[in-house]
């Protein structure tokens, strides 16, 4: 009798990807429009002491960071400006960095603009009134101040605190030093003609 055929072994299909649903996801458009707002709130509140919304905002952040309530309205801005025109790049480092510059600028003030506290009440306490009454740089940046100093002083404290604001700005504006020491190299530099000009005088 001739043998059975085999029957031909069915392959198996692999797996379908899921299928996306056709929108983008839209969160970093929406928090670029959270920014935008808080940045309003917080540009308001600098120069606006009435409304208990701005005046507990403004509390909030400079019982935090102190003097370096100053540059968070610009910096939120740049953060929304960053989130809404990303282009699908990654944008958390720049954002990230962007965060930080407050938090570094009021340590570099807290070092030269504070003066001798009384910390037998609490440091936090002293300094989260300091700097809501902007004479420190509030807890965050105050204890960073005050950790840096007491470990390396207060010269190379303050070195430390603007090469940081110096580094965290190129990462926002996603350069590194050698893309600046390059841009100033291959700068378009102009060749200037020097054109005689004499003027005629009648022959006497």
């Amino acid at each position: 009798m001739p043998a059975a055929k085999k029957s031909p072994q069915r392959k198996k299909k692999a797996p379908e990807p899921p299928k996306n649903s056709g929108r983008a996801p839209r969160r970093r458009e929406i928090g670029a429009f959270l920014c935008l707002i808080m940045g309003i709130f917080t540009l308001a509140a600098i120069a606006n002491t009435s409304g208990w919304l701005l005046v507990h905002l403004r509390s909030l952040i400079t019982g935090f960071i102190g003097w370096g309530f100053f540059a968070v309205p610009p910096a939120l801005f740049v953060i929304a400006f960053i989130l809404g025109f990303h282009r699908g790049r990654p944008v958390r480092l720049r954002v990230v960095c962007m965060a930080v510059i407050p938090v570094l600028l009021g340590a570099l003030l807290h070092l030269f603009l504070s003066g001798t506290f009384d910390t037998s009440g609490g440091l936090f306490s002293v300094l989260w009134d300091g700097g809501q009454e902007m004479r420190a740089g509030g807890v965050i940046a105050g204890i960073l101040a005050n950790v840096l100093e007491s470990m390396v002083g207060r010269v190379v404290t303050a070195v430390l605190l603007i090469i940081g604001l110096c580094a965290m700005a190129l990462l926002v504006c996603n350069k590194t030093p050698v893309d600046i020491v390059d841009s100033f190299k291959n700068r378009e530099r102009r060749e200037y003609e020097l054109e005689d000009d004499y003027d005629d005088y009648d022959e006497l």
